[in-house]
């Protein structure tokens, strides 16, 4: 009885600790509700209506900047005023933007009568005083309204989804009066479309919240019935180390794993796949120890005691070691993995020993971290700058400096012939004017010609390149100059030594220069994609030995540099030698330099200007040249590009003039259309032909830029209609035209930098394109401070490299390689720093619109 009563009180205080835990857990569940749809959602609907607004209001602003031009035009005198309002209803009507590109600008004048609307030409010079929409707002007299009275504001009303006229839904605009030609301007958002995006927030959080709901009531109820699980489960344990010894033999006899069964460190069992692992039969295990089958490690060693041992008294030890099985005598044993578990029979203590047998697995995994770290060493070797070759060089090998008027008789009897050769001959004014070589100086000495000048003997320099670029460019020089000597200039022009065939030994069987050899070799278009097929396990390798991504980027743009040289050589085979001087050029992600295994094609074909007797016949070669090629490349994997921006394209395919004169046109009209292609075409370099044409390029681009400054607040503000996908909270924001993948474009966030980098590059006039090579010009010209500079190109390092190893684990698994990158994939160390990148990159577009738009822009 005594006891009895004394465990009612116990049950008492029980059911009070009870109460009292599920009343605080209810409150909190309850506050936290309150939070989430009182607070959190109202506030997050009025920031993405806000949102919205800003967007339009800026939108309708640039599409003003469009009428202000023309009636500045006007008003110059450089249009008429039929003229100038013609060419504005034009822009206007093709001025689409979104997703689908179909949401659009409208005007009206102040009547109020249509000017124009792309969806709704039936109104166009219509009187629309009485128009209304099916609520019966007459929404353009309220615009004009709005305007009259405040010059710009929002207005909502019902209207048709763009261009479906039987669908009326809600919709929100912003009108602007352009007072000079008495014109009101406008566009807005769908109402739906902001509903659906709250609605899916709402949804999200509901989630989340049940889910919060969920843990807490299991947590709850663990809380509970905690006592009762532990009892339930140490009385089921009990059970299980009361089973008899002979159930552990049956159970270890019976599995399919390399298993041993020691008790107290004697007696032991094994079965049948633990016995052909040793090589013996059950009773030659009687009387021996784990000791006995298995060697000692060297931490077992050094404690003086083996792991089994330590775990049968309880100790802890590694759950998973290496070692060997001890092998007859003169034999090495088979390499194990051996896991060790502690139980107990009957009150005595004994370990389970599970071994896998990993010689095989260890020889595989040697010769590949063997060919992994050789092919890491030859790529660190290619992609290093030239002059580090040279630095490591002897002092005096390949650096002689000869003075052009000296005579080999002056040289010959105080050096001899090794320090000479092969030697740098350079007037009194420091030109290079010729190299002695072997082949020079074997003929010198053969004619007995010891008193002619060095500037006679010489022979000339076919190949000069700056100690910047990488080992595998230099020598690839020098094959295609029949390895003449390559001399190595400094930053000032000078040169720094000698590039000879005794280097190439080092890089004779590397890779990238085994593959481009072949790609050279190739006699055939099929050849040519057969080879190149190559490269796809090439990077692959590169990427798992952990080379610097840029520097795979670099080869990977080489490459196709190459590939369309050879393209280039077999489509001339076919067509005939060109009419005139040409280059092919290479631009966007090819023209920096920054290639990966998902591009497509970016390339155009400027060729020098001719008479008008020539020009049509030699446009349509060169179409046709265009097109020959961009097939050889689309074979060789490299994809069509979808926009048309190609050599095949009659308008990529144009003679030097007409190329500087689209310059001016992209840069003083600043349309959408033209800014797109603006940026895709201002990272440009010739890949193969005549490199001067292109360079042509570069002083009209300047000299287009320097007319219009205003073309960069327009770029700036395009590049900042794009935002990192980095949501309120701190989480992903998830592209939904992949319904079934959480992921976003990768190649998108990267473009951001880019964008950052060039419009910086060509306000202070910066020829380069590389994105690093920009980031360091802008460092040294003081645009940016180091400290910026270092964090986003690491920023932009980081994110080529994710980029990198997720095409080439999509072409590993069968998949072909895309620009998509799934967060889940990440480590959680690595989804930490891409969203503190995606933070760094909204910092620099705030600096981005600060500079160029004078505005801060409003972060998400």
């Amino acid at each position: 009885m005594a006891a009895g009563h004394r465990r009612r009180p116990r049950c008492a205080s029980m059911r009070s600790f009870a109460v009292r835990a599920v009343f605080t857990t209810l409150l909190t569940i309850s506050l936290f509700f309150v939070a989430i749809f009182f607070l959190i959602i109202p506030s997050l609907e009025r920031s993405i209506m806000d949102q919205k607004r800003v967007m339009i209001r800026e939108l309708t602003t640039s599409a003003w900047n469009i009428l202000a031009k023309f009636q500045a035009d006007e008003a110059a005198g450089l249009l008429s005023g039929e003229a100038a309002r013609r060419l504005a209803i034009e822009q206007i009507r093709n001025l689409h933007y979104g997703r689908q590109m179909k949401d659009y600008f409208w005007v009206n004048d102040l009547h109020p009568r249509m000017i124009v609307h792309p969806y709704r030409t039936d109104l166009e010079g219509k009187d629309l005083s009485d128009f209304a929409d099916p609520d019966g707002k007459k929404l353009f007299v309220e615009a004009v309204k709005i305007v009259r009275a405040h010059g710009a504001g929002y207005l909502e009303y019902r209207w048709q989804w763009q261009d479906d006229a039987r669908r009326i839904v809600p919709k929100l605009s912003y009108v602007k009066g352009f007072e000079p030609w008495g014109w009101v301007i406008g566009t807005g958002v769908y109402l739906d479309d902001l509903q659906q995006e709250i609605r899916a927030t709402r949804q999200q959080l509901m989630i989340v919240s049940l889910a919060i709901l969920l843990l807490a009531s299991l947590l709850l109820f663990a809380f509970l019935w905690d006592s009762l699980l532990v009892e339930r489960k140490r009385r089921l344990a009990e059970q299980a180390l009361r089973q008899s010894e002979e159930k552990y033999r049956t159970l270890v006899e019976a599995s399919g794993e390399c298993i041993v069964l020691a008790l107290g460190g004697e007696t032991l069992y094994a079965n049948q796949a633990m016995l052909g692992l040793l090589g013996c039969d059950s009773t030659a295990l009687r009387g021996r120890t784990l000791d006995d089958l298995f060697e000692p490690t060297a931490e077992e060693r050094a404690a003086g005691s083996s792991f089994w041992y330590r775990l049968l008294r309880g100790e802890a030890v590694p759950s998973r070691y290496v070692t060997r099985l001890r092998g007859r005598p003169g034999e090495v044993g088979r390499e194990v993995a051996v896991s060790l578990s502690r139980l107990i029979l009957f009150d005595k203590p004994g370990v389970v020993a599970v071994a896998t047998d990993i010689t095989l697995q260890r020889v595989r995994e040697v010769g590949q971290e063997k060919m992994l770290q050789d092919l890491q060493v030859a790529q660190q070797y290619l992609l290093q700058p030239v002059g580090e070759v040279l630095d490591a060089t002897p002092q005096a090998e390949g650096r002689r400096r000869l003075g052009a008027e000296q005579r080999l008789s002056d040289l010959l009897p105080a050096a001899g012939l090794g320090p000479l050769i092969p030697g740098i001959i350079q007037d009194d004014s420091g030109a290079i004017v010729g190299l002695l070589t072997v082949d020079s100086l074997g003929r010198a000495l053969g004619a007995g010609e010891w008193d002619r000048p060095l500037r006679d003997l010489g022979e000339p320099v076919r190949v000069m390149v700056s100690r910047h670029i990488p080992v595998v460019e230099a020598f690839l020089a020098m094959e295609r100059s029949e390895f003449a000597p390559v001399v190595v200039l400094d930053d000032g022009g000078h040169p720094v030594g000698v590039l000879t065939e005794r280097h190439l030994l080092q890089v004779q069987r590397a890779a990238p220069v085994v593959l481009q050899h072949d790609l050279e070799q190739a006699s055939s278009g099929e050849a040519l994609a057969r080879t190149n097929h190559r490269l796809f396990e090439m990077v692959g390798a590169l990427v798992r030995a952990g080379c610097r991504p840029a520097a795979v980027a670099r080869l990977i743009a080489r490459n196709s540099d190459v590939v369309l040289a050879e393209a280039l050589r077999l489509a001339i085979s076919q067509l005939g030698p060109p009419p005139a001087a040409f280059a092919f050029m290479v631009l966007g992600s090819s023209g920096r330099l920054e290639q990966t295994l998902k591009t497509d094609q970016d390339n155009a074909i400027v060729y020098e200007d001719l008479p008008p007797e020539r020009e049509g016949p030699a446009h349509e070669y060169f179409l046709a040249l265009g097109r020959m090629v961009c097939d050889l490349l689309a074979a060789c994997g490299y994809d069509r590009c979808e926009g048309g921006i190609m050599a095949a394209n009659p308008s990529w395919c144009q003679p030097l003039s007409r190329w500087k004169a689209n310059f001016a046109r992209w840069i003083a009209t600043s349309e959408a259309e033209d800014l797109l292609q603006a940026k895709i075409f201002f990272d440009f370099r010739a890949a193969a032909g005549e490199a001067r044409l292109v360079e042509a390029l570069r002083p009209a681009l300047a000299q287009a830029l320097a007319a219009e400054p205003r073309f960069f607040f327009l770029l700036a503000r395009n590049v900042l209609l794009f935002q990192p996908p980095l949501g309120l909270f701190g989480n992903f924001l998830f592209d939904p035209t992949v319904p079934d993948r959480q992921v976003f474009d990768l190649k998108g966030v990267m473009a951001l930098i880019v964008d950052f980098c060039r419009i910086y590059a060509l306000k202070h006039g910066l020829a380069l394109t590389n994105t690093h090579e920009r980031l360091a010009a802008l460092t040294e010209a003081g645009v940016l401070n180091r400290s910026s500079a270092t964090e986003m190109r690491q920023a932009y390092d980081f994110l080529l490299s994710l980029r990198l190893r997720s095409q080439v684990n999509a072409r590993a698994a069968g998949r072909p390689a895309d620009n998509w990158l799934e967060p889940a994939t990440l480590t959680a160390m690595e989804q930490k720093m891409l969203k503190e990148i995606l933070g760094q990159i909204k910092d620099f577009q705030v600096k981005l619109s600060f500079d160029f738009t004078g505005s801060m822009v409003q972060q998400a």
